[in-house]
């Protein structure tokens, strides 16, 4: 049963990415995830401390790649995001529910003027 999830995960990731697993994009990123410590993590993009920028949003459809320059698409293995998934996703903000962005909402009626 593990076998045929991870063909699944394995295959959606291939099949969304938007283009091949570059071997020394691949290699940097997990040396990155081995030696530095992420600094900053928002809902699009993780800071090592070394600078390195990359890509966590639309997870695993660009997920993983160099933020700046945007141009450049270039994948990292599988494997190497879902390692970097690990590190960040405890530090990824969610997005506010419906519910609670519109308990943020202060109403008014007439009565209270």
């Amino acid at each position: 049963m593990k076998f045929l999830k991870n063909l699944k995960e394995s295959a959606s990731y291939y099949l969304m990415r938007q283009g091949p697993v570059n071997k020394e994009w691949d290699e940097t990123l997990s040396r990155c995830m081995d030696k530095y410590e992420v600094k900053y993590v928002d809902r699009y993009n993780a800071r090592f401390n070394n600078g390195v920028t990359v890509w966590i949003a639309d997870r695993f459809y660009a997920f993983g790649t160099p933020s700046f320059p945007h141009s450049v698409n270039v994948f990292p293995k599988l494997k190497t995001s879902k390692r970097l998934w690990e590190l960040v996703k405890d530090r990824v903000p969610l997005e506010k529910t419906m519910k609670e962005k519109l308990s943020e909402i202060k109403y008014y009626d007439n009565h209270d003027r």
